[in-house]
């Protein structure tokens, strides 16, 4: 692409502005195929990389990247800036305004932004985003330094008891106490939190334990491991999570607790195990 694009750069220095398909590409045999939803956006900050250009503006039918979905909240706003990550995260997770991929060839040098064409004004403002794209936003998978501890309440059918799970959070958070993971069952709450504040948060909600008929019983388990991986190609990589345990599945280690999102999969397992499954999961990944 870099080759192809020098071109279009030799056409441009002599003022001939080129319209080029954004949603056309070849493959690496040279035949001509789609790239899929969004490839106009990869198209743009592709060629922006490849020609070393100052400025991508994105045109689409909004006037910018807005707080929420216009067409549901009427009192969505229009953000004058937004970060490289946070745009990622926000495309990842359903926003239509920009492909996430099409972050991957944003240069630091690069000024980029989103603007509506309903103004008719390259100039216009709209959205900058600011930032590069780093390669640690791409891939990457993390074992948490030190081991963290697990608060697990019991009881009855728990996940229809209204506010429970926001008791629970508020009296943590007013103990200035971070929390890592929740996971949700019919009859357990467990919260995953950092070693040091695992007593705090213990007899803080303990005193909850009392308080609540739905609730009969809680427990304190330390020296977890948690591992995260972040990868953007999850939600579009069919069979990950099996990928990425059956490694562990073959060197027999357990695993506390999983929870994944589109772009991040957690682990818990024993503090014990966390090397090795480290290992384990980088050579997959």
């Amino acid at each position: 692409t870099e080759e192809q694009s020098q071109g279009l750069l030799g056409l441009l220095e002599q003022g001939i502005i080129q319209v080029v398909c954004g949603f056309l590409g070849r493959t690496e045999n040279g035949e001509v195929t789609t790239l899929g939803r969004g490839g106009s956006d990869v198209t743009a900050f592709l060629l922006g990389h490849c020609l070393n250009a100052d400025d991508v503006i994105i045109v689409t039918d909004v006037d910018g990247v807005m707080s929420t979905d216009p067409r549901k909240i009427n009192e969505a706003e229009k953000l004058d800036y937004i970060s490289v990550e946070e745009m990622r995260d926000l495309a990842t997770h359903g926003a239509q305004v920009l492909h996430p991929h099409a972050l991957r060839f944003k240069d630091p040098e690069i000024k980029a932004k989103i603007i509506s064409f309903e103004k008719g004004d390259l100039s216009d403002p709209g959205t900058e985003i600011v930032g590069p794209f780093e390669d640690s936003m791409s891939k990457s998978v993390c074992l948490h330094p030190e081991p963290i501890s697990v608060v697990a309440l019991v009881g009855e059918d728990l996940l229809n008891q209204i506010g429970l799970l926001a008791k629970m959070t508020t009296l943590v958070a007013e103990a200035n106490i971070n929390i890592y993971g929740i996971s949700a069952g019919q009859n357990s709450i467990t919260l995953f939190l950092d070693k040091c504040d695992a007593d705090e948060a213990y007899h803080i909600l303990h005193k909850l334990v009392i308080a609540e008929d739905n609730l009969s019983s809680i427990s304190l388990g330390r020296d977890i491991a948690m591992l995260t991986m972040i990868n953007p190609d999850f939600i579009e990589t069919p069979g990950v999570i099996t990928e990425i345990t059956n490694p562990l599945k073959e060197a027999h280690i357990n695993i506390v607790e999983i929870s994944s999102s589109q772009t991040a999969i957690v682990l818990f397992i024993n503090w014990e195990d966390g090397k090795v499954a480290y290992d384990l999961i980088k050579g997959v990944l």
